[in-house]
């Protein structure tokens, strides 16, 4: 048994939990962000809550792509440059910090 004590609301409580109960909620390996210069990582931590832009899309510098949410809070990631938008994470992904979110490729000639 794991022992462990908390306090809640100024009150200590101590707990008895089963071995290894901790570990079975244990997040995966974070995602490896990637060095492409084309590539967007996510900013935060979080889950792909919404895509602003389509998958092949033409965006401009600046604007919202995509959104992503994080302990009830919203992330709006936008382009860092113009050119076409590919979907790297599908919506309702759960994304470490860093983790390959979407690429853009600037516009040929």
């Amino acid at each position: 048994m794991l022992r462990l004590s908390i306090e809640i609301d100024g009150k200590r409580h101590d707990l008895a939990l089963p071995q290894g109960v901790l570990a079975a909620g244990a997040p995966a390996a974070p995602q490896e962000a990637v060095a492409d210069p084309g590539c967007i990582g996510a900013p935060v931590a979080g889950t792909l809550s919404l895509w602003q832009a389509a998958d092949g899309a033409q965006v401009q510098a600046g604007e919202v792509i995509a959104v992503i949410e994080a302990m009830k809070m919203e992330t709006s990631i936008e382009a860092p440059h113009a050119g076409r938008l590919t979907r790297l994470a599908a919506e309702g992904a759960t994304l470490a910090h860093g983790a390959p979110l979407a690429r853009i490729d600037p516009d040929e000639g």
